[in-house]
């Protein structure tokens, strides 16, 4: 009885959704100007980016100094939350890290007491040998000494006493985890010590080198 176009049934069939006749003159026009808009967008989207592509240099150069300023806010923001400083800074070998702890620890236990690190090496001592039973603290402290020392470089203040001495590193190599590869055929243990041998073809006397259980993935049997 009403002269239409069919757009849908409703689910049980007994309704049908019409488009009464004198509205199609009208959702065209809606549908041509919707169309018209989106043209028009697009062409003003050009016109500014044909007018900011002469100043694209300027645009790379000003990106990259807000981001400059946003690592700095960021690092000014993460030292304020997990109380760091600046420890002093030795270009000999002297190692001494008093009260550090690791960040993560320090911003995912906030309601709990973080136990601080404490470690020496004096400049005639280069390597130290970190023993004791399972769950007691091993791995966690190499990788907070080795985070502690990257994020210097990368210019974060630390958590930990004023009265601590880092050495800047010119490379950090880490050989934690384990890394057994069934598609090249490498055990658990042969892994580890192609990555030991790569470490040592690789380090120097300005590097830093931290390995977890050197004997690990043997067989004692």
């Amino acid at each position: 009885k009403i002269p239409g176009y069919i757009q849908d049934y409703s689910g049980t069939g007994q309704t049908v959704f019409i488009e009464p006749a004198e509205t199609l003159e009208t959702s065209n026009r809606i549908q041509d100007l919707e169309i018209s808009e989106r043209r028009e967008v697009e062409r003003i989207l050009q016109e500014v980016s044909a007018a900011l592509r002469g100043e694209l240099e300027n645009i790379h150069h000003n990106q990259q100094l807000m981001a400059e300023f946003d690592a700095l806010y960021a690092r000014a923001r993460f030292a304020v939350e997990t109380n760091a400083v600046l420890p002093t800074v030795t270009e000999g070998n002297e190692w001494r890290l008093r009260k550090a702890d690791h960040p993560w620890l320090l911003l995912s236990h906030r309601e709990r007491t973080v136990q601080p690190l404490d470690l020496h090496l004096s400049a005639e001592e280069q390597v130290l040998v970190i023993s004791g039973p399972n769950a007691g603290g091993k791995s966690v402290t190499m990788k907070s000494v080795g985070l502690l020392c990257c994020m210097l470089v990368h210019g974060y203040l630390l958590p930990c006493s004023e009265s601590s001495c880092i050495p800047l590193f010119n490379n950090i190599f880490i050989e934690i985890g384990d890394d057994q590869s069934i598609e090249h055929d490498l055990s658990t243990f042969s892994s580890h010590l192609s990555a030991i041998r790569s470490i040592l073809e690789r380090a120097g006397t300005r590097d830093l080198v931290l390995i977890d259980e050197l004997c690990g993935g043997t067989d004692v049997e």
